[in-house]
């Protein structure tokens, strides 16, 4: 990608990012409604966190021994950390685009931006994961479903490792191929 800066400068790069930086305007009902939803988002998070310390401060030892309740526990951290930091991206976004007039942008600031929304964007793909799983605590219902449930929770230590190790091998070929 090459980028012609306001300063007469050419910058090149290897990668291509899409950048919106502007989610949280104010400008039409559907800004509005993205703004409502995180916002519901911000509470339903914290009525988990309340949630989860109430079950870890009755008996930590006995919460932490429980797969599910740990599952839970890092599933309300990470969406911290992203809402953590969605604010950070929304702050540097602002004041990246709020220079003075005749001001021109620095070099290389929309490629930083546009590295962090990516990070953004994974770290939402990895708390969906962890959503996922701990959607198969309530699949315990019906008698199949509590097999399957069973089933994977005697595979949990493999499936881990299999996991770690397709992980490393995707960061290998993501880092080989850029």
């Amino acid at each position: 990608v090459i980028e012609f800066l306001p300063s007469g400068i050419v910058s090149i790069y290897r990668t291509f990012r899409i950048v919106d930086p502007f989610r949280f305007a104010t400008n039409s009902s559907t800004d509005l409604l993205v703004m409502g939803l995180n916002g519901l988002v911000v509470i339903i998070t914290m009525m988990y966190l309340v949630d989860e310390l109430r079950s870890l401060s009755a008996s930590p030892v006995k919460y932490l021994k429980q797969f599910w309740h740990c599952i839970a526990l890092v599933n309300v951290i990470l969406m911290f950390v992203l809402l953590g930091l969605t604010a950070a991206n929304e702050m540097e976004a602002r004041t990246l685009f709020e220079t003075e007039e005749g001001t021109p942008l620095k070099q290389g600031d929309l490629q930083s931006l546009g590295f962090l929304l990516d990070q953004e964007r994974n770290l939402q793909g990895i708390i969906a994961i962890f959503m996922w799983v701990r959607f198969y605590k309530y699949c315990s219902i019906s008698r199949k479903l509590s097999t399957l449930t069973r089933t994977l929770s005697k595979s949990a230590g493999p499936l881990v490792l299999m996991t770690l190790l397709l992980f490393i091998a995707g960061i290998g070929f993501a880092l080989g191929c850029t």
